[in-house]
């Protein structure tokens, strides 16, 4: 029988995954109530008990910690969106009505998580990292979404090819990024006039295109 003085023991690594997930509820309770500029790293480490600069070898900077915050809330509020069974009801009706829903889960998200889209897109397009890599990967996530349901979209309608559907995809994610920083500046406008009046400009130069 092996000496059990000898087995290797994995609770080093156990341990540096409970702390990160400690580390990661502080942070994201904290940023979710102060914000990024409202929030610091001691405070964060506070939160859980540990000096400053062993959450940052744990987590990274406060940065860091951000990017994550705001990736996980983007990827949970999207997840539950699809999860709302809209997607397989909508797709029935064709591209154009999957337009609109592609460009309404946008909006949702900003509602939802607009200060903190703000902040990335702002740092991000000025290439400060770590802000860049998440507005690349966000970007890269959100086109890939609307291109699925275009595509789903065009099989529905018995056109299943999806050549374009990946460049209208990504054209459509910057006019709805500009249209979304000029909502953020006239929050009175709803967001269901916001998709409908976009999703209707998009479409006049889409048709053709997804139809082909």
């Amino acid at each position: 029988m092996q000496n059990p003085e000898r087995l290797p023991s994995h609770r080093p690594q156990i341990l540096r995954t409970e702390r990160l997930a400690q580390i990661a509820v502080a942070a994201d309770r904290r940023f979710a109530v102060s914000g990024y500029e409202g929030t610091s790293l001691e405070q964060i480490a506070g939160d859980v008990g540990l000096p400053s600069q062993m959450v940052s070898n744990y987590a990274g900077s406060k940065g860091d910690l951000y990017v994550a915050y705001f990736r996980r809330a983007r990827r949970s509020f999207l997840r539950r969106l699809d999860e709302a069974g809209e997607r397989s009801a909508v797709a029935a009706r064709g591209p154009r009505c999957q337009l609109e829903l592609g460009i309404d889960y946008f909006f949702r998200l900003i509602e939802a998580h607009g200060e903190a889209w703000a902040l990335v897109r702002r740092r991000g397009s000025a290439g400060e990292a770590p802000f860049a890599y998440e507005l690349m990967n966000s970007r890269a996530e959100l086109a890939r979404l609307l291109a699925q349901l275009l595509a789903e979209g065009r099989a529905a309608a018995g056109n299943p090819t999806v050549v374009n559907t990946e460049i209208a995809a990504h054209a459509i994610i910057g006019a709805a990024e500009a249209a979304a920083e000029w909502w953020l500046q006239h929050p009175r406008v709803p967001r269901g006039e916001l998709v409908e009046r976009l999703a209707a400009l998009l479409w006049i130069g889409l048709e053709r295109q997804l139809s082909a």
